[in-house]
């Protein structure tokens, strides 16, 4: 199943009682589409998940209450922006129940959409109560786009790396 690191605090197991979820887990889409969830996620999301698009180009997956919450009340304040985030994350959702042995099917044009292959590698990344799907070639794209803007402000203000007082010519 590949790599994992992962960490789950549930309040007793089952759909919607999952209160911390992080960490990534590295799979495989096999070529019936299907992906195969470790026991962590299964355990704590349950058997039916929605999926569908979510930001960055990635997909999202949430048990129905998380999705519910997500879907009713996430969008911006701004008419025109709420408006269009509620076509995109909508339109294309789609409830998928997850089997006795942690598979399901991610939907056909949500993959595509995501650019996820058939036998394609994928990065699951834990959000909450929530997880993304990456293709992991996008996954890793943009984690080193976004890296390289956001380090040197990360660095200064956790102070992992030079700050103010330890830049060349500060006294």
């Amino acid at each position: 199943m590949g790599a994992t690191t992962s960490s789950v605090a549930s309040t007793g197991g089952g759909c919607g009682a999952v209160t911390e979820h992080k960490g990534e887990y590295w799979l495989t889409i096999d070529p019936t589409g299907r992906i195969a969830w470790p026991d962590a996620v299964t355990d704590a999301f349950g058997s039916t998940l929605v999926f569908s698009r979510w930001l960055h180009g990635c997909l999202i997956a949430a048990p129905e209450d998380v999705w519910q919450r997500i879907s009713s009340g996430a969008a911006p304040d701004v008419p025109a922006v709420e408006d269009l985030f509620f076509r995109r994350l909508t339109a294309g959702a789609q409830k998928v129940t997850v089997d006795t042995v942690g598979r399901c099917t991610v939907p056909r044009h949500l993959r595509d959409w995501a650019g996820i292959a058939e036998k394609g590698p994928v990065t699951v990344s834990a959000q909450g109560g929530w997880v993304e799907i990456w293709s992991q070639p996008r996954f890793t794209a943009y984690l080193e786009q976004t890296m390289r803007g956001l380090e040197p402000q990360l660095a200064a203000a956790t102070r992992l790396g030079p700050g103010p007082a330890d830049r060349e010519g500060a006294t």
